[in-house]
Parts: structure tokens; C-alpha cells; sequence
């Protein structure tokens, strides 16, 4: 990929589940549905191409996370939440788990995190 057109970063979110679904799609190998990961090949032609999936983590522990362009949510294996607005806090200070205000915003994300975790 040369040309100036493929050089930079993007502000798409990743995480390292989608480097085995990346390796396969560039080596034109079959996916594998057993995996949750997507492949990176579309920010790898275009660092702006419309991306809209989310960042997954799990733990050992039986925690796991979601984090999209704007939102970190965080479930753990105790059933305590944490919910983190990168928008306007970064560093992840104010948890809104508990915040009336951000009832819908929870409720979502939890709902997308347990339909990718049943993938």
C-alpha cells in the first residue's frame, strides 16, 4: 500500500481481537466464525472508511468491556458496572454507571455487549 492516501492513524476504535480476523482477510484465507473479531482491511485501505463496531475486552475474571467512539462500559464477573463518557472524560474519572442521566445510554451498550458476547 504506498501512496500518501494509506499513511496516518484513525480515530476508528480497535482492539486486538480483530488482528487474527485482519491476518486472514489479507491473506485471502476463509474466516472463522468462531471468532467475534472483524477484520481491519477496510482502515487499513482508508483510514477514514465508516467504521462503526466496537472494541471488546474480557477478563479472566469474567469481566468484559465495550468501547465505542464515545462510551467505555465495563461489566464485571460481581455484576458491578462501570460506564465511562471519552467525550468529555478521557481519563475515565467519572463513572455514570450510577447516573440517572445515563440510564439509556447503560442500558444499551449492556444490550450490545451481551448480543457480541453470544457470537
Amino acid at each position: 500500500m504506498n501512496g500518501e492516501k494509506h499513511r496516518g492513524k484513525t480515530d476508528a476504535v480497535v482492539g486486538l481481537i480483530d488482528i487474527y480476523p485482519t491476518l486472514l482477510d489479507l491473506r485471502g484465507l476463509p474466516a472463522n466464525d468462531n471468532v467475534v473479531g472483524r477484520s481491519l482491511k477496510p482502515l487499513l485501505h482508508n483510514r477514514n472508511a465508516n467504521w462503526d463496531h466496537p472494541a471488546l475486552t474480557y477478563r479472566k475474571d469474567g469481566g468484559r468491556s465495550l468501547r465505542n467512539q464515545r462510551y467505555r462500559y465495563i461489566e464485571y464477573g460481581d455484576g458491578s458496572q462501570e460506564l465511562y463518557d471519552h467525550k468529555n472524560d478521557h481519563n475515565e474519572w467519572n463513572n455514570l454507571a450510577k447516573d440517572p442521566a445515563a440510564a439509556a445510554v447503560l442500558k444499551d451498550l449492556s444490550s450490545q455487549l451481551s448480543k457480541l458476547h453470544r457470537k
